[in-house]
């Protein structure tokens, strides 16, 4: 038997799992009083969300934008507006 030294990459979770990941982690949000959040708040929030998705989904845009419910391109316009690298087909 002839060993292969390519890398095996485990697939990424189904995006029905997306029930099990914790978007509503307190640590993505800076402690604040109660109400309404200041729209900076929500951007930083809305951002770590996507660099979430994009880490789960081992930078698989098409996946991560199911996820986030949200279209690829708006997924692209998003990483490109926080100049987020996006990652290369492989």
């Amino acid at each position: 038997m002839e060993h292969d030294d390519r890398k095996s990459h485990s697939a990424p979770p189904p995006v029905e799992a997306a029930e099990e990941l914790d978007f509503d982690d307190p640590t993505l949000v800076r402690s604040a009083a109660p109400g309404p959040m200041a729209p900076a708040d929500l951007e930083r929030v809305e951002r770590l969300r996507v660099l979430k998705a994009m880490e789960v989904f081992n930078g698989n845009q098409v996946r991560a934008a199911q996820l986030l419910g949200v279209t690829r391109e708006e997924l692209v316009d998003l990483l490109e507006k926080w100049n987020v690298p996006r990652p290369r087909k492989r």
